[in-house]
């Protein structure tokens, strides 16, 4: 297959000019940080027994930050920066068609982050069992199997975009917004609808509430914690009424982030002119 040949490439780029390896070091290095420090935390409130649901829950905030920078960082010059360079074009002239491009760079962006991925959860799970914690150990294989479909969701959102506009420069300044974004400003930007919705009256109270609630799971970093929530013996969450609220929907809206963009992504890029 056409995609399989552009993902091979990608990762084999990724390998020669050490951008894997830097990839690898990051993780690494977040994974051991994190690790030590909910374990130290952990022990310091709760002392030593017993530690590892804390630990495996709390991993899921900073994972929920990194993993949506890491994402989007390492997809959003996969097509644009090959259109602008005219390297492209070349790649076209090949039996290779627009779709099997945004496809295969998508897959072989997400198999670097992946890779980069497990080996920074082996280390990590390696300092929790040095630091005398019992490892959960099916509730961590759970954690890193949704770790690697979030980071394949803003992946896909930077491959989408980056395949989807023609400015590289446009790109760099999208890539760094929707980094704030997910991470810093989606709660931010949902308080202040609400304080609209109550100044103005716009519905009743159940129904701002609702749609509050709504908006913060389409975020794919909620939307990660509430399907960790649904499938994990860690479950912290509390009983939801709304459809939306349950564990289950976060797999939902992860597929929709996967999805989506690349469809964006392709139906512009399809129409694209490559000169």
């Amino acid at each position: 297959m056409s995609w399989q040949v552009i993902a091979k490439k990608e990762v084999r780029d990724a390998s020669r000019s050490r951008r894997l390896f830097a990839l690898i070091v990051a993780f690494v290095l977040f994974f051991a940080g994190v690790s030590f420090v909910v374990i130290k935390i952990s022990n310091f409130f709760q002392g030593s027994d017993s530690v590892q649901i804390p630990v495996i829950v709390s991993l899921t905030t900073p994972l929920g930050i990194f993993l949506p920078a890491v994402g989007i960082f390492s997809g959003y010059r996969s097509i644009v920066g090959e259109r602008e360079s005219g390297s492209l074009k070349l790649l076209l002239s090949l039996p290779h068609t627009r779709t099997d491009v945004v496809f295969g760079k998508f897959i072989g962006r997400t198999a670097i982050v992946s890779l980069a991925t497990v080996v920074g959860f082996l280390v990590g799970g390696a300092i929790i069992v040095a630091l005398g914690a019992t490892l959960a150990v099916t509730d961590y294989l759970v954690l890193v199997l949704l770790s690697l479909v979030l980071g394949a969701t803003f992946v896909s959102v930077s491959v989408g975009v980056s395949a989807g506009l023609r400015s590289e420069n446009l790109i760099v300044l999208i890539g760094f917004g929707l980094v704030v974004l997910f991470t810093l400003l989606w709660g931010v930007l949902t308080a202040v609808l609400g304080l609209i919705l109550r100044r103005y009256g716009i519905g009743s109270a159940a129904f701002q509430t609702d749609l509050l609630s709504f908006i913060r799971v389409v975020n794919p970093q909620t939307a990660f914690k509430h399907a960790f929530s649904a499938v994990s013996a860690a479950n912290t969450a509390p009983a939801a009424d709304a459809f939306w609220q349950q564990g289950w929907f976060g797999f939902v809206i992860l597929a929709l982030w996967i999805v989506l963009p690349l469809a964006f992504g392709r139906w512009r890029f399809a129409r694209a002119e490559l000169t």
